[in-house]
């Protein structure tokens, strides 16, 4: 490529919702992917809002606070998003309904039929951790009506230590990059 096409190539700027219940670990992982270590944090209160660059992308990734009172916020702060992430502490059983709850709410907002969706199954190292496979039957993500025209994937994680971190938003650029 000369020096003048990559003088005036564009990257391509994409808003990213970073969702879940509080303490599943959104704030973790991007600190991790922006500072390649594991930072210790406090809940969020809001919004953080962090920008990446991968590849030909900008993403503005606006993580939001997971409290029960913030959620009825998420609508309002997703508004331009072109993908969603959300993450979940598989190995949180006793609030797995909550998270599957909200995870619906997002899904079925007609704001975004066909949002790419990550889910950062996160916390893999912990015991009890549920498998992909366990979250896809038990999230009903196996169901074909519900899920026709948008493009999903799990990613297992340990946020803590940066494992499978880069590859959730690798698969987000790929998504992206299709737009």
């Amino acid at each position: 490529m000369s020096f003048l096409a990559r003088l005036f190539r564009q990257r391509k700027q994409f808003k990213i919702a970073v969702v879940g219940l509080d303490a599943a670990g959104k704030t973790t992982m991007l600190n991790f992917l922006r500072f390649e270590k594991n930072i210790e944090t406090l809940p969020t209160i809001g919004v953080n809002v962090e920008v990446l660059k991968r590849k030909n992308v900008n993403l503005s990734i606006f993580d939001l606070g997971g409290q029960l009172h913030f959620r009825n916020l998420w609508g309002t702060l997703m508004k331009g998003s072109s993908a969603i992430i959300f993450v979940i502490d598989s190995a949180d059983r006793e609030r797995f309904e909550e998270a599957k709850t909200e995870l619906w709410k997002v899904l079925l907002d007609p704001q975004y039929p066909d949002a790419p969706l990550l889910i950062v199954a996160n916390k893999q190292d912990k015991e009890g951790a549920m498998s992909i496979e366990e979250l896809i039957h038990k999230l009903g993500l196996n169901d074909p009506e519900q899920m026709k025209n948008r493009s999903w994937h799990i990613q297992p994680t340990i946020a803590t230590e940066g494992v499978g971190v880069e590859e959730a938003i690798q698969w987000i650029v790929i998504e992206l990059e299709k737009i």
